[in-house]
């Protein structure tokens, strides 16, 4: 059965030795390179909140990987698919929050840069639990910043920071997963999207490279968590917080704000 497609991939459920598995198709052997990036990505990252890598296939034109299956589909459809007028429960709110920091600051204390973090790419299983997918544009930092492609740096614009639209904002570093972080909370806890109000890529360029304003955490969002992801959307790279400093922060709050043991998942 089909899960979903986007771009040149197609995703299915399908089964591998009695386990229920997802089965993403790519076409085209110019995404070859890419899939073989992702593939050593899953490989060497093995964590409880990254989509567990399970096999791959990369004979064109039979490209193909396979990963554990996450039944609760995407955190973006979950938010606003149909299932939007269910508003996330405060405590699974908290949950998944620190569940995505943990996972990125398990990638950043290995040197690897998602690049394209975004609530599509963060998946729930049956618990509600969530993991962090697909890595097609992770970068491994072996210096302390990325090299810039020349035809651009990919990702999410909705997502994207101020550096990988102009690199006068400065080099690229694992600081541009940290300001998709703080898109990612404001969905998770005001249940909108980041620059919701931008419904053009003229728009949204020109909120962030001219009026140079970052998302806005709504009225409605509790005061510490607006606090936290204005920090995690600081124009400047070097004012935003680390990934393990935005898990810690995030579990300190959640004690205050939410049931007990939020990394624990709840049916």
């Amino acid at each position: 059965a089909s899960l979903g497609a986007g771009g040149s991939a197609q995703v299915f459920r399908g089964s591998w030795h009695g386990q229920e598995v997802a089965i993403k198709k790519i076409t085209g052997v110019g995404h070859l390179e890419e899939m073989k990036k992702e593939i050593s990505a899953l490989r060497r990252l093995r964590h409880q909140r990254l989509v567990r890598f399970i096999g791959a296939c990369l004979q064109p034109p039979q490209l193909l990987v396979v990963t554990e299956f996450m039944p609760g589909g995407s955190l973006h459809n979950r938010i606003f698919g149909p299932l939007r007028e269910q508003r996330l429960a405060p405590e699974r709110q908290w949950a998944i929050a620190l569940h995505i920091a943990e996972g990125l600051a398990f990638l950043h204390a290995r040197r690897v840069v998602h690049r394209d973090l975004k609530s599509l790419n963060i998946l729930l299983d049956a618990r509600g639990d969530a993991k962090i997918c697909d890595f097609g544009l992770a970068h491994e930092m072996e210096t302390t910043y990325i090299a810039r492609k020349v035809d651009g740096e990919g990702g999410s614009p909705r997502y994207m920071a101020p550096e990988c639209y102009d690199a006068s904002h400065g080099r690229l570093t694992e600081k541009v997963d940290v300001w998709a972080l703080g898109c990612i909370l404001i969905e998770v806890f005001a249940g909108v999207l980041p620059y919701a109000d931008c419904a053009t890529m003229a728009q949204l360029s020109a909120r962030i490279l001219v009026e140079r304003r970052p998302p806005e955490a709504p009225p409605g969002m509790a005061p510490p968590v607006a606090g936290l992801v204005q920090r995690c959307v600081c124009f400047e790279a070097g004012g935003r917080p680390a990934a393990a400093d935005v898990e810690y922060e995030l579990a300190r709050l959640s004690c205050l704000f939410a049931a007990p043991n939020p990394r624990v998942g709840r049916v």
